[in-house]
Parts: structure tokens; sequence; C-alpha cells
């Protein structure tokens, strides 16, 4: 059975920078619409992590799952399912989990346009709330969802 983990359980350990560059291996693809996320991964993410975490899920050895949060935001700053694993409850699992480490039923959420419609069943089933959509630095409309202040 899959379940998910946390980068958390592996700082100071000597797995931290293996599990590290897997998680943004998994998560490269996403430059596409976020051309920064490297640095932002290495230096933000990875640096700030008593505010941050990273959760995922493994299938053997490789990395189907990734959610990326910020508590202090209570935003799920990244969430990627591998296209062969979606439908399976993956992502809801990770959502919960999500859910239940920010605190709040309405976590904030940015989705860029072209994705919007992936993430249809979960605006709907936890009823979330479209507050805006604006233009980012990369010339993507991105949508907002929640808030940091909705709980």
């Amino acid at each position: 059975m899959m379940k998910i983990d946390s980068i958390k359980n592996y700082m100071g350990n000597e797995n931290f920078e293996t599990i590290s560059k897997d998680i943004f291996t998994f998560i490269k693809p996403l430059e596409k619409e976020y051309p920064d996320i490297e640095n932002w991964f290495y230096n933000k993410q990875l640096k700030e992590l008593n505010d941050r975490d990273i959760l995922f899920i493994k299938d053997n050895d490789s990395i189907i799952g990734v959610v990326c949060l910020k508590k202090s935001e209570n935003k799920i700053c990244t969430f990627f399912i591998k296209e062969n694993y979606r439908n399976k409850n993956l992502g809801t699992l990770l959502l919960n989990e999500s859910i239940m480490i920010l605190d709040t039923k309405l976590p904030f959420m940015t989705i860029p346009e072209n994705k919007v419609s992936s993430f249809k069943y979960f605006i709907d089933k936890y009823n979330w709330i479209l507050l805006d959509k604006k233009e980012n630095n990369n010339h993507i409309i991105e949508y907002y969802y929640n808030g940091k202040y909705i709980k």
C-alpha cells in the first residue's frame, strides 16, 4: 500500500538530498508554467521547511504524487500527480493530508488557466471559492481559490 510521506522525515538524514532531488525531478515538468521552479524549490521550499512541508507518495521507488505547502499562508503551492496515477484517489489522500496540516478546509491555491479543468473535481468536492484571476509574470492567467483568512 502506498502511503504519504513528508520530506521532514528525512531532515538530518543521509537520504535528504536524494529525496529532494527525486521530488524536484518529479515536479520539473511544471517549469513550463513556472520557469523559476528550480530556484523556488531549492531556495524557498527546502530552505524554509519550518514554515513549509513537502508531502509525497511513492509507488515502489518512484514518486507518483507531490504537494508543497506553505503553512503561514494556508497555501498549497504545488500539487502534482503522475498522469497514469490520476483518478485513483491519490490526489484526495494528498489533499486531505494537506487540509489537516494547514488546518483549513479552504486552502489558498492558484491554478493556471490550462489546468483548472484538471482540478474541477476538487474545486466542486471541497466547495473552493474563486476569488480572482490574474495574469502572472509568465503571462499565464492564474485562478485564485480560497484565501489564507478563509477557514
